[in-house]
């Protein structure tokens, strides 16, 4: 997989320092002649979609969004990485946090774009959920 960009973080203090999590938008390298994107099954494993760009139910006249046979995808899957700093300035990946990614036929095109609000000792992170059923939001919680 090769990242395409890095996005809108979501941000906030946790134990002295401040965290981002970021959108991390990636696809596979592509092929001459094909269209290649990965997607989340919904067993949760990567999945990744290869068509012939010369196949007429491919629709590419959109850079972020392709439509095959009446389906719309992404070309880029996003999922969620935390990176963390003392002075707020620098930042580096913490390798014991593992990154979020889509879970479940609601998140099968990725999650983008947290938001992160504490309550209490709680941390819920809000995001966009993608799938071919259209976007959503996700909620998830946590308190470490």
């Amino acid at each position: 997989m090769k990242v395409e960009c890095l996005l809108n973080p979501g941000v906030f203090r946790f134990q002295g320092r401040t965290w981002l999590l970021l959108r991390v938008a990636e696809r596979p390298e592509q092929k001459p002649g094909k269209t290649t994107f990965p997607i989340f099954a919904e067993n949760g494993e990567l999945k990744i979609l290869e068509f012939d760009n010369s196949d007429p139910k491919l629709d590419l006249s959109d850079p972020r969004v392709l439509r095959y046979d009446g389906v719309d995808y992404l070309t880029t899957l996003s999922h969620l990485r935390l990176v963390a700093s003392e002075d707020g300035a620098h930042f580096h990946e913490v390798p014991e946090r593992e990154p979020l990614f889509g879970r479940g036929e609601l998140e099968t095109y990725g999650i983008e774009d947290c938001r992160v609000t504490q309550l209490g000792s709680t941390y819920y992170l809000t995001f966009p959920e993608v799938s071919s059923h259209g976007v959503g939001v996700g909620l998830r919680s946590t308190v470490d």
